[in-house]
């Protein structure tokens, strides 16, 4: 039988509260970068990747995303804030900041209509940084 102490249960706590809050990984979006540039189409997935997004815009224009939220389980050793774009554009784009959970998904129901509108709110708005790939 296993007995859970109190300190236990800080000590548990405490890991997780000092192990979230990731702003973003380089090195990250570039694995992110390299799974999504193989990708032709919104209608392609990534099964095996829960943080994986598409979405449709009403234009025609299109975008797939792959994020990592700021909320998970070791989010600052596991690239947490980091959201990678590749779009209808041939763009492959990167931006590091704090995302809550399904953040994305919901920018796009709600905020925006095309491409430009996404990246403008993204960074204006959302207060993302763009970064280069490495």
């Amino acid at each position: 039988m296993v007995t859970i102490t109190a300190f236990g249960l800080f000590a548990a706590f405490a890991f997780y509260v000092f192990s979230t809050g990731g702003e973003g990984s380089p090195a990250e979006a570039e694995r992110m970068a390299d799974r999504l540039k193989a990708i032709d189409s919104p209608d392609a997935t990534l099964t095996d990747d829960a943080e994986f997004s598409a979405h449709r815009f009403d234009n025609g224009e299109w975008m797939v995303v792959l994020s990592r939220s700021s909320h998970s389980f070791m989010s600052k050793t596991r690239g947490g804030g980091t959201i990678v774009v590749k779009d209808s554009r041939g763009q492959v784009r990167c931006f590091m900041g704090h995302i809550c959970g399904e953040y994305l998904p919901n920018v796009c129901a709600t905020h925006t209509r095309d491409l430009d509108r996404f990246y403008v709110f993204l960074q204006k708005q959302g207060d993302f940084r763009e970064s280069a790939i490495p």
